[in-house]
């Protein structure tokens, strides 16, 4: 594991053991579970920091980046 794996790691076991149940606010929406000032702190030379299990699509990933940095409202795929 890397280091930012392992912050998130302990993020996510220090949610669990000391955060605090919200309700949802919504119907048939399920309560979650917070903490309140945290983060994850990451160099992005050493590579996109992507947490998941499932496979993603690169291209879509880096397109929407790409127009969120733009600023713009519409996305257009070229």
């Amino acid at each position: 594991m890397n280091r930012v794996d392992l912050q998130y790691q302990a993020l996510v076991e220090k949610i669990l053991n000391e955060g605090r149940e919200k309700e949802s606010g919504r119907e048939n929406m399920p309560n979650t579970i917070g903490i309140s000032h945290s983060n994850i702190e990451m160099n992005l030379n050493d590579g996109f920091p992507l947490l998941t299990t499932k496979k993603m699509h690169y291209k879509g990933i880096f397109h929407e980046l790409l127009w969120f940095l733009k600023g713009d409202t519409n996305i257009i795929i070229k």
